[in-house]
């Protein structure tokens, strides 16, 4: 390891017992980074440097246990890591870490979100569901988080540390499911429960922003063709799997939707954004596409 990591790290451990998916680990390690940056712009109050500084190294891989370290930011920060006290930083995160799975945890206990009260934005919330995934689908697995000082130890001084179950995980990605679907379901509707069809569809899954090829006819609102997204994540995959359908002619097929119009500087409709799949409509025979 660099002899530029500091004395005082976190320790991520994961206690699994059945296979995991490569993926499904780099996730949780990059979601744990990647919040450790966010945290640490914050406390600084500037926009942190090169982020390359920030590093997760993998310690230790053995049977149902995999260990890996969170080091300082020695280059992230600059010279304001100098005159950083990272017992009090690292424990500072690991505690705001604990109260986000809280928050989540309290979320899938009720049942429901409220997207206006959500304190997190939808980055930390993508990010805890990856950080509690690996653990939640693991049976009698388990997530622990810890503040450890090398500095008197070759085995470290356990200053701080948080620890949950497969099952407490698995509530903290469920409430995150929750409030992935209530942010996705606040905006509001222009139109509801209008017919809308296909008129390109790409191969890739349907997207919820950026470039995209799919392209859909609402003839209610406009009779062109206009670039489509679907904003829940569910309903993503509900649109995957019925345009995968090759029983079926995609471009056929009617989803009753609520929909907000995107328009240019001139109130003209640009695009439709799928907030809500309400139902589907089949047509018996699809003889139009032979």
């Amino acid at each position: 390891m660099s002899s530029e990591m500091s004395d005082v790290r976190i320790q991520i451990h994961f206690d699994i017992h059945q296979p995991i998916e490569l993926i499904d680990m780099t996730l949780a390690m990059q979601a744990l980074a990647y919040e450790y940056q966010t945290f640490l712009s914050a406390r600084a109050g500037e926009k942190p440097g090169d982020p390359s500084g920030v590093k997760l190294y993998i310690t230790k891989i053995e049977s149902n246990c995999i260990l890996a370290e969170l080091a300082g930011a020695i280059h992230f920060m600059g010279g304001l890591a100098s005159v950083m006290n990272y017992t009090v930083l690292f424990s500072d995160f690991v505690t705001l870490v604990k109260t986000q799975f809280e928050y989540f945890k309290g979320v899938a206990i009720a049942g429901r979100a409220i997207a206006a009260d959500v304190p997190y934005s939808k980055k930390t919330v993508n990010r805890v569901a990856d950080l509690s995934e690996l653990a939640a689908q693991n049976v009698d697995g388990r997530l622990g988080l810890s503040v450890i000082d090398y500095k008197e130890s070759s085995e470290g001084d356990v200053l701080l540390r948080i620890s949950y179950t497969s099952e407490e995980s698995a509530l903290v990605s469920k409430g995150a499911m929750l409030v992935k679907q209530a942010m996705e379901t606040s905006e509001s509707a222009d139109h509801e429960k209008v017919l809308m069809y296909f008129y390109q569809a790409n191969v890739d899954d349907p997207k919820a922003s950026g470039r995209t090829g799919d392209k859909a006819i609402i003839t209610s609102v406009s009779t062109k063709p206009l670039k489509v997204y679907i904003i829940p994540e569910t309903e993503q995959q509900r649109v995957r799997y019925i345009l995968d359908d090759p029983d079926h002619n995609p471009l056929r097929i009617g989803f009753v939707v609520d929909v907000s119009v995107a328009t240019d500087p001139r109130g003209k409709p640009v695009a439709y954004r799928v907030l809500k799949i309400h139902d589907t409509i089949i047509p018996e025979t699809d003889e139009d596409s032979i």
